[in-house]
């Protein structure tokens, strides 16, 4: 058999009463710890009537701040282990019922209004140096105590709160063990460092092959950094003759591009080409030679003309001969698309418009030929097959072979018909053409009890 999950949650409820508001367990204390088990209580007491009240948010941050004041990493395992179970659907469900055992079945809904906000943070602090000073087992039970009064998605966030700070308290754990081993390590390296006695012979020798082995290092040394300073010298004289090479092309480059001085701008350098070249058009190849002279851009502006010129000689020289040729007849390929479009008016096109769209009134909608032929896609396939054919429905009237007429009175009693004395169930109308059973609905007289 599996064990409900309102056993575990009612086992919890009763721990915690114990734990909280019960003193049995202490009597036989002296009286200094009674009195002290006492103050706890009530300041206990108090903590829980005005968390009560605090809203969700308020609540939330105030019990991230109870996470920081947990002392040993094993009140965080205890606490997540005792209230993860409490997150399934099974214990949900049996959470959800009209009254709890506490003492506060009706709260009233104050969201930080019972105090002000400063006499509210003041009690806050103060109470949560007094959580630190608790011990582990009371920091628990009264861990489970706020969360108790809290909802179902505030328990899920605090339980991963939870989880993430005992992550990074095992990280940092961690890493102060591995500090400590390295310095351990260093301590037990040193100790065990062997120490060479200066009046030992073979000390004497060691100390001789070091100091060869010193000198042969720096003649290398001397000799690698020797060849890797003349291989510097030659590249960097390498780098100074090209850069003088390229300073004195480009200096060349720009004497060429500036030619001389900077020739001031006119109209028609501004103007666009092919209106300069209308305008040169005008003038005589006399005129056009002098007009050459003024400027390089007039010059290259003629040039261009001169050669447009050329090419309209030679075309219509062309021309000539073909037409010549052709008998001075020439054909042209006829095109629809030459033919012009009739002028649509105003009103036309928005009523063409208004029909694309289909904001138009039904008198001055065109109906197209397409949209006449057209047939829906449910109305082709239910000629093709209706939704009455092949349909098969369950009888009114059972055959004497079926399991019902076995046992009928159970059909009887359930349905609260009244069979005949005298009938034959055995029978149904089909086979009998209409006489066999007679059934009435009304309701079962006393001298129908066996049923």
């Amino acid at each position: 058999m599996i064990e409900s999950p309102s056993c575990h949650a009612e086992a919890l409820q009763h721990e915690i009463h114990k734990s909280v508001s019960s003193l049995h367990q202490r009597l036989v204390a002296p009286p200094t710890d009674l009195t002290q088990k006492i103050q706890q209580l009530i300041h206990g007491n108090t903590i829980l009537t005005y968390y009560l009240r605090m809203s969700w948010l308020r609540k939330l941050s105030f019990l991230n701040e109870l996470i920081k004041r947990i002392k040993s990493l094993d009140t965080m395992r205890l606490v997540i282990d005792t209230l993860q179970p409490l997150l399934g659907k099974l214990t949900s469900y049996c959470k959800s019922t009209t009254a709890t055992p506490m003492n506060f079945d009706k709260v009233l809904n104050d969201h930080d209004r019972m105090f002000s906000g400063d006499i509210l943070e003041e009690n806050i602090a103060l109470d949560l140096a007094w959580f630190e000073s608790i011990e582990d087992q009371e920091q628990v039970a009264y861990l489970i105590a706020f969360i108790r009064l809290s909802g179902h998605a505030l328990i899920r966030i605090f339980i991963a709160n939870l989880q993430s700070a005992l992550v990074e308290r095992l990280k940092v754990q961690a890493l102060q063990a591995n500090h400590i081993d390295e310095k351990e390590e260093k301590k037990n390296s040193s100790e065990s460092h062997y120490k060479h006695d200066l009046d030992d012979p073979k000390h004497q020798k060691c100390v001789q092959l070091q100091k060869k082995w010193e000198k042969t290092i720096g003649e290398y040394r001397k000799k690698v950094l020797g060849k890797k300073k003349e291989k510097a010298s030659t590249k960097s004289k390498d780098k100074k003759s090209k850069n003088k090479k390229t300073k004195k092309a480009k200096k060349k480059n720009k004497k060429k591009r500036k030619g001389g001085k900077d020739e001031p701008l006119d109209w028609i350098q501004i103007m666009p080409i092919m209106i300069v070249k209308k305008i040169f058009n005008h003038l005589d190849k006399k005129s056009l030679n002098r007009a050459k002279k003024v400027n390089t851009y007039w010059k290259w502006a003629i040039g261009e003309l001169l050669k447009d010129r050329k090419a309209r000689k030679s075309l219509n020289k062309s021309d000539k001969k073909l037409r010549k040729a052709s008998g001075s007849e020439c054909f042209f390929p006829e095109s629809e698309f030459l033919e012009g479009k009739a002028r649509v008016s105003h009103t036309e096109r928005r009523l063409q418009k208004l029909q694309m769209r289909g904001a138009i009134l039904e008198e001055l909608r065109q109906n197209s030929r397409v949209a006449q032929n057209t047939n829906a896609l449910i109305t082709e396939a239910m000629k093709l097959a209706p939704y009455v054919s092949d349909l098969t429905m369950y009888p009114r009237v059972e055959r004497k072979n079926g399991a019902i007429f076995k046992r009928p009175e159970f059909l009887v009693k359930d349905l609260g018909i009244i069979c005949v004395e005298g009938d034959d169930l055995s029978e149904s109308e089909e086979d009998t053409g209409g006489q066999g059973t007679r059934f009435s609905s009304s309701v079962a007289s006393s001298g129908s009890d066996r049923f």
